[in-house]
């Protein structure tokens, strides 16, 4: 499942592969709802693969997530946000969705 994913998301123009984090508590819920603010502000035609990780301890949530369709990404002021340039030959595509399966991951995409 987790190469059959990888490779159906692969022919996406993907821009950037990001992680990004919580300055403070968030439930899961509270996270999507900041990561569709954050693509929203990046403009209309962004893409992106994401999946919201906690665990069962109920920590703070973290994001992974591919973003395309942009050339700089606006700042992320809800915690450290480690971005860097799309590159598919190193497997971001593949580290993402092998979280997926997880009961404590919340994926979604839109392209």
């Amino acid at each position: 499942m987790i190469t059959a994913l990888g490779d159906w998301i692969a022919p996406h123009p993907w821009s950037h592969f990001v992680h990004l984090t919580f300055n403070g508590m968030v439930t899961p819920e509270g996270a999507k709802k900041l990561f569709e603010r954050y693509v929203l502000e990046q403009g209309e035609e962004v893409i992106f693969f994401r999946a919201i990780e906690w665990n069962r301890f109920g920590d703070v949530p973290h994001i992974h997530a591919l973003i395309g369709n942009t050339k700089e990404l606006k700042n992320w002021y809800h915690g450290i946000a480690k971005v860097e340039p799309y590159n598919a030959g190193l497997g971001a595509r593949y580290y993402i969705c092998k979280h997926i399966t997880s009961e404590y991951v919340d994926w979604d995409l839109n392209f």
